[in-house]
């Protein structure tokens, strides 16, 4: 079946989904407020009010999801979303979950970055048909599935996280704080999400429970403080980086360097 290139469009608002996803950020800037009017043309000329799109997903009019692929393949040429679409599978369980290749993929990545010592044994719990099954139906998710085990664990996990990639990319540009040398780029985060407080990206959050998860302060020794210590937290972040500045033409041709980010790791005081 065809998908979008959205990030997790299926356990959030179309817009969120599109704000958070790599492809559309990167091709219509949406960190600025250019960008972002841009993308809301673009929403308003397939005729999807905005309200609607800050809607859970699974809530918006039925009628508006069902011509979004026809809209979609409308206007993507436009606002130079040429291959927003790609062939993927989705996996549906009666009428309780529908999960694609691509949220499962987010959700086991996510499981897996986890702070837990058993991180791998709760990522291949989470892999069982029976745990799937079991994780998509109820109403906690938007899509169904429960907040604190499996693969709905997995998609909270994997939501927060690019929201703190997002919100620290857009700390590190606005602070200028990546440095250019000859041979390549740099930028040194200290201590994770702490980065991203000082950003003014601001997003929608559709979950009750995010919102005020998020708006905790991360301490010493909480998941959040040393997100950006873990392999893939950190390669993400540096995508999103290099992804919005080749999107801009700041990090092309001969202006193009290989990008290193060092992120501090409080567990080794290294």
């Amino acid at each position: 079946d065809t998908d979008y290139r959205f990030f997790l469009l299926r356990h959030q608002s179309l817009l969120n989904a599109m704000l958070h996803s790599n492809y559309v950020a990167s091709r219509l800037q949406v960190w600025n407020n250019q960008g972002k009017q841009v993308l809301y043309e673009m929403l308003a000329k397939m005729g999807f009010p905005l309200e609607e799109c800050q809607q859970p997903y699974a809530f918006m009019a039925p009628h508006l999801k069902r011509k979004l692929r026809d809209k979609i393949s409308e206007y993507k040429g436009e606002f130079g979303l040429d291959k927003l679409e790609y062939t993927s599978f989705q996996r549906v369980t009666g009428y309780n979950s529908l999960l694609s290749a691509s949220d499962v993929s987010y959700a086991i990545a996510a499981l897996l970055e986890s702070e837990s010592a058993d991180s791998f044994h709760t990522a291949l719990e989470a892999l069982n048909p029976k745990a799937i099954s079991s994780n998509g139906g109820g109403s906690v998710l938007v899509n169904g599935g429960s907040l604190t085990s499996g693969i709905g664990s997995g998609i909270t996990k994997a939501m927060q996280l690019q929201r703190k990639i997002v919100a620290t990319a857009m700390s590190l540009v606005e602070r200028k704080a990546i440095i250019r040398l000859r041979h390549f780029r740099y930028a040194f985060i200290a201590c994770t999400s702490q980065e991203a407080k000082d950003s003014s990206f601001q997003t929608t959050v559709d979950n009750p429970e995010e919102n005020s998860t998020s708006s905790k302060e991360t301490t010493p020794g909480s998941e959040e403080y040393h997100i950006f210590s873990r392999p893939l937290a950190l390669t993400r972040l540096a995508h999103w980086l290099m992804d919005m500045h080749r999107g801009n033409g700041k990090w092309t041709g001969s202006k193009n360097r290989p990008l290193v980010l060092c992120a501090e790791n409080p567990i080794t005081s290294t």
